[in-house]
């Protein structure tokens, strides 16, 4: 996954990371708590319903809409490469927040 976050305060930060080592960033681990989930399930909460029918195009968007609203920060420039999109489908699947959403 490669995104630029910017925050509030307008400090950016681009990432370069491994969708699954952005879901155990403190950032996001901090987040899941205050919500009472996981990581995952804070994303996936956030994703619009039937996000398992969507193509690796149209999920990246998802998965980026969902990111910026979990975790509160302006996200642009999202890249998912195809690891990132299979580990989407195969480990956020099933997931759901009863909070989120």
């Amino acid at each position: 996954m490669q995104a630029l976050f910017e925050n509030q305060r307008g400090h950016s930060v681009e990432l370069d990371m491994p969708l699954s080592e952005f879901l155990a960033t403190r950032l996001m681990q901090r987040r899941a708590r205050a919500a009472l989930c996981t990581p995952g399930e804070l994303v996936v909460g956030y994703l619009p319903g039937g996000y398992d029918t969507l193509d690796s195009e149209e999920l990246s968007l998802a998965l980026a809409e969902a990111c910026e609203t979990a975790t509160e920060f302006t996200i642009t420039r999202v890249k998912l490469n195809r690891a990132d999109v299979r580990f989407a489908q195969r480990r956020l699947e099933g997931l759901h927040s009863p909070e989120a959403a």
